[in-house]
Parts: structure tokens; sequence; C-alpha cells
């Protein structure tokens, strides 16, 4: 084993351990955290995969290729929970993932169908190979491209929503944009070169090539590993929060998240389209920046965005179950807590990812 192979062994372990560290962070952005392990952990598959060469071990090594389809899918699933957005049931979850799945699928029954020995090449047919090779690396560089691509528009039209604001999800946006361009260049700098050289056969400079884009990759998920447990809105707990010149303990915000919690299941406040900070924070008898803290501190979003995600809940709960011909559209934006058919639907799709009446025609 060579100096650089050892480098990415080394990386490949670092960021195995890293990823497990941080799918067992115990706090309420568990969600993100395990989008975010998962992700470093995918990411070294890939890296694992060229340490691993086919000859050594067919199965595995094609195994590791296919990881890269769930890639796409886990980045942006990442910045949908990292932007507080809905990231859909599991099973809507799962779907995104059925590319890799099937690949993964067919890879098995294709190599436990061949004889385990070093002579495998003889039961492959290179023509055929090489053909079915090349269309696998194109469809999986544009799987992964079209949800780098669809991350980034995600983090842009955020940004156009949230406009002038400051804090946390300002500070989230810029970290989220970072890991997606980031991964965008790696990819477009050396995939698309490797493909191309691979398929002319000029194997020095295709060593250059696999070696560079294995290193970058590794630079890029030892940053990604490293720096996360910079952002305390990424990864570690918050011990205090401010603002400006008051400050909450953690066991106050932890009080009143628990107090607050309690209120929306039982009370259902978001229900009325008047809902103001003032008057929920009078529920709970405590004062409005109190509210307004604790609940930038525990989900990273402001009043008018952790109100709304309830009111999104229950119209998705409206249009599942309650929803027929009988009902308009906007009776469920009133039912919810909207106080106008236009800023129901805006927020829905800003949450969802979809419109209303696409939601009910995918619920069917």
């Amino acid at each position: 084993m060579n100096w650089i192979d050892q480098i990415l062994s080394f990386s490949v372990a670092l960021g195995a351990l890293m990823s497990g560290l941080i799918w067992f962070q115990k706090k309420d952005s568990q969600r993100r955290n395990r989008f975010l392990a998962l992700l470093i952990f995918l990411i070294s598959l890939q890296i694992a995969k060229d340490v691993v060469s086919f000859e050594w071990h067919p199965a595995v090594y094609l195994g590791l290729q296919g990881t890269c389809l769930f890639l796409g899918p886990t980045i942006y699933l990442y910045v949908l929970a990292m932007l507080g957005l809905d990231t859909g049931t599991v099973y809507q979850v799962i779907k995104r993932y059925m590319f890799g799945v099937v690949y993964l699928l067919v890879v098995s029954t294709l190599v436990l169908s061949l004889p385990d020995s070093p002579q495998i090449h003889r039961y492959i047919n290179p023509p055929l190979a090489v053909t079915v090779a090349y269309t696998m690396m194109f469809a999986q560089l544009y799987h992964v491209l079209w949800y780098f691509q669809r991350s980034l528009n995600r983090i842009k039209l955020h940004a156009k929503s949230e406009a002038g604001t400051q804090g946390s999800f300002q500070e989230r946006r810029k970290w989220l944009f970072r890991i997606v361009f980031a991964l965008i260049v790696i990819v477009s700098i050396f995939i698309l070169p490797l493909l191309f050289i691979t398929a002319f056969g000029e194997s020095e400079i295709l060593n250059y090539l696999r070696y560079g884009f294995l290193l970058s990759l590794s630079i890029g998920l030892n940053f990604i590993t490293i720096k996360s447990f910079n952002y305390p809105e990424v990864v570690l707990s918050f011990p205090q929060i401010k603002y400006g010149d008051t400050a909450l303990s953690a066991d106050l915000i932890q009080s009143i998240q628990s107090r607050l919690n309690s209120l929306m299941t039982e009370k259902q406040p978001y229900l009325d389209s008047e809902l103001k900070l003032d008057s929920l924070a009078s529920m709970l008898s405590i004062r409005p920046v109190q509210l307004s803290q604790a609940i930038n501190a525990q989900y990273g979003k402001n009043f008018s965005e952790y109100i709304n995600e309830y009111r999104v809940n229950e119209a998705k709960r409206i249009l599942r179950e309650d929803f027929d011909e009988h009902h308009s559209m906007y009776e469920v934006a009133l039912d919810s807590g909207f106080n106008s058919k236009a800023t129901f639907n805006r927020v829905f799709k800003q949450m969802t990812g979809s419109t209303p009446t696409s939601f009910v025609k995918s619920s069917d």
C-alpha cells in the first residue's frame, strides 16, 4: 500500500468514525444529524471503493460503485432538514433511494450468478461490459449532479424567501452552499475528464486524475467532518443563546420547549389565524422575547416558521384524511390556521416542495 492509499484509508476510517458520532448525537436536530452522518459515510465509501480493486473482490467493488446513487438524495434531504423543510414521509424518503437500491439488487444478482474465482473475467463479455459500465457511470453522474442542482436551487429559494433575515438560517445556508458547491466542483472537474480519458485508454493520465479526485474527495470529507463541529447549528448543543443583552440558560430553554410542545399538542393555538407571538407567550406566562429565543434555539426557526410548520402538517392531515370534492382549498387553508389561500399555497409549497393540489394527487 503506497502513501496515497494510506492517506485514503485514514480518511475512510475517520469518516466512518465521525459519521457514527454524529449519528448518535442526542438532540432535537437528530433528523438532520443523521442525514449528515449518512452523507459523510457515503463519501467515505466512495473513497473506499478505489482502495478496493475489482480483482480483489468484484462484488464489493461493484457494490461500493453504486453507493454514489445514494449520495444525491442524501445531500438533498440534508438540505431540506437543515432549512426546516419537510423531508416527506418514510415512504417518500425511501422512494428517493430506489434507483440506488435497484442498482445494488441487479449487481448482486449478476455477481452471485458468476463463479467466485480469479478468472471471473472469462465470464464477462468485454464489449458488453464496457458498454454497461459507461452507461452506468453516466447515469450515476447525471443522477448525482441532478440532485446537487436541486439542492442549490432549494438553498437559493430559501434565501429569497428569507431575504433580510439574520442568524441561524443564514449560517445554515452558508454551510450547505459550501458543502454542495464543493462536491459539485470535485465531481465536475475530475469525473468528466476521467470518463473521456478512460475511453481512450491513457492509463498514466487516468491514474493522476483518479488520485487527484480521491485526494480532493478526501480533503472534502475531512473538511465536512471537522468543520461540522464548529457549527453549533449543525451538531453541537446550545449551552447558551444570546439575544442582544439578554440570555436564556439551556435549562430554561428546555423548560419552555416542553411547555410549548404540550400547549401546541393539546390546545392547537396555531389554528387561530390571528395568533401572534405576544398571545402565545401569554399562554405560557413568559415574555415574548423569551419565547422567540427558545424557538430559535431549539428549532432554528422564527415564530412564523414554527407556527406555519404546524399549520402545514394540519393541512396535510386534512388533505389525506378529510378532503373530498365537497371541500375547497380555501376551506382547507382556513381550517389549518391560514388567513388566505394565497399564503396557504405559498407556505405549503415552500415547506413540502409541492402545491396542495399536487399533494392530494400524490396521496391518492
